[in-house]
């Protein structure tokens, strides 16, 4: 393999006409660690600089990518006799590599696609998808309007209604479909956000652990006023109630809480929670995204004002949600121009995607004993072959969880290295953290709320299971684990 030449951008296409043969031009990032640390060895380049080329002259593409382990190099174009001859992807955020890398990986002989992603999303269940189509066709009119079609629709929608409150034992209140879990989050500060105004309260308590649909939206609502308290949480993950209750002021008006995290599956002391806000006279919303489907939950028993769901959580379609509100609580709209939804929310309902929503949950409900137990039974399988690994670091509370979602770290391993592999030698799908997240360049802001050093958050990986996977499916996670981690730390 010929040594690497630095040259600068201003005369690198001098360069290329000069030299015969095939080159690979790559582009480095000042920014990208992930870049800068792979070529540092190979060449010398100015930490400071904005970006620079690197030139190299090769027999095997192959050869090029893997033989250095240059798993971090993205390729952008390639040159032959100083003709360009093509261009790749380039640099992918997710992984710190090119997408045709994947390619000149060599897969694993017993190579095949297995999903452990289940907290990023869930593949549409057939009962959910005979819904969606059934309603597609039969349900296919407008519920706002008053003939025999658009009162079929609108039944469809009042059955969803019925299941969702069945389902989470809704005895007073509201479900207000919503085009996902963020916007129902985003519905439910708001609301609580023009009562704070009118009440002239404005003072928020929310955890340093939440969904991002969280934290972001209470963060503008800084620019009107409003003060934001960001509770700790302790090294597994959860609030400290004592803490929650001091923060509570005379101006309070939300506290925002989610039941279970995204990304190391902790779920808090949610009734605990209810009891304290009702107690002062606060409004409590918690984002059940995680959790509605996978664990049973009371609202008769919770004291929760505004609860947040998604389908596409528990086997329904994307791009459908619910906000469940109780009785007499405050709602704003985010969507104006129609009376639908209450008049909470404008805009002719998704009646197929709602339908199929209901499928989903009811199908979850009926066999949730059974799933969570199974479940559990894969987490532990998993969690004791991952024992085997050495230095590794488990994240979250290891009791107060739900089934299925395990967050892990290596010790002197690249996350997103790790996880290039494990998707493009194994074919196993599972994430670094928050799917939302996925092309942010910071360690995850879950993990360093529980106390972890960012080489620790950044090489951590999150396997999410559910009733889809199977024991054949933990044994290959835990094989392909041991060998990448083995491979990368050599």
């Amino acid at each position: 393999m010929n040594d690497f030449l630095k040259i600068t951008p201003e005369n690198h296409e001098n360069v290329i006409r000069q030299i015969p043969g095939k080159l690979y031009i790559l582009y480095f990032s000042a920014d990208c660690v992930f870049c800068r640390e792979a070529v540092l060895e190979l060449i010398t380049m100015p930490e400071n600089s904005l970006f620079t080329y690197a030139v190299c002259r090769v027999d095997e593409e192959k050869d090029f990518r893997m033989k250095e382990n240059l798993l971090s190099l993205p390729t952008v174009r390639v040159y032959e006799d100083g003709v360009k001859i093509r261009e790749t992807n380039g640099y992918n955020s997710t992984y710190g590599v090119s997408y045709d890398m994947r390619g000149s990986i060599e897969k694993c002989e017993n190579y095949h696609t297995v999903y452990a992603d289940n907290a990023a999303t869930t593949k549409l269940s057939k009962k959910a998808l005979k819904a969606f189509v059934d309603a597609a066709k039969e349900n296919y009119g407008n519920p706002s309007t008053n003939y025999e079609l658009g009162a079929k629709a609108k039944g469809a929608l009042n059955y969803a209604r019925s299941v969702i409150r069945e389902t989470l034992h809704l005895k007073k209140g509201s479900v207000i479909f919503t085009g996902g879990g963020s916007e129902a989050d985003n519905q439910a500060l708001y609301s609580a956000y023009r009562e704070g105004l009118k009440q002239n309260k404005k003072h928020m308590i929310t955890s340093a652990i939440e969904h991002h649909a969280v934290l972001h939206t209470l963060e503008s609502f800084r620019e009107s006023g409003f003060e934001i308290t960001v509770l700790g949480v302790d090294a597994k993950g959860r609030i400290d109630l004592k803490e929650l209750e001091t923060a509570i002021r005379p101006d309070t008006i939300l506290v925002s809480i989610m039941y279970a995290n995204n990304e190391i599956g902790t779920i808090q002391p949610v009734k605990e929670i209810g009891a304290i806000c009702k107690e002062h006279g606060v409004l409590f919303h918690c984002d059940a995204v995680q959790a509605v489907g996978h664990v049973p939950i009371d609202l008769s028993k919770m004291n929760i004002d505004y609860l947040s769901l998604a389908a596409h959580k528990f086997n329904g379609p994307k791009g459908v949600g619910a906000l469940v509100v109780s009785d007499d609580v405050p709602v704003s709209s985010l969507i104006l121009g129609g009376g639908q939804e209450f008049s909470h929310r404008a805009g002719t309902e998704n009646v197929q995607g709602i339908y199929a929503m209901a499928a989903a949950l009811k199908e979850h409900a009926k066999h949730m004993k059974r799933d969570m137990k199974n479940t559990r039974e894969l987490m532990d399988r998993l969690l004791a072959g991952l024992q085997e690994i050495p230095d590794i670091v488990f994240n979250g509370d290891p009791e107060n969880r739900l089934p299925g979602t395990v967050n892990v770290s290596f010790k002197n391993v690249r996350g997103r290295e790790l996880l290039f592999l494990l998707d493009a030698k194994y074919g196993i799908c599972v994430s670094g953290g928050s799917a939302c997240n996925t092309n942010s360049k910071s360690p995850s802001h879950v993990l360093l709320a529980l106390g972890l050093p960012e080489e620790l958050a950044d090489s951590a990986v999150r396997v999410s299971l559910n009733q889809d996977n199977t024991p054949e499916d933990v044994d290959y996670i835990v094989n392909a684990l041991k060998e990448s981690t083995a491979y990368l730390r050599g």
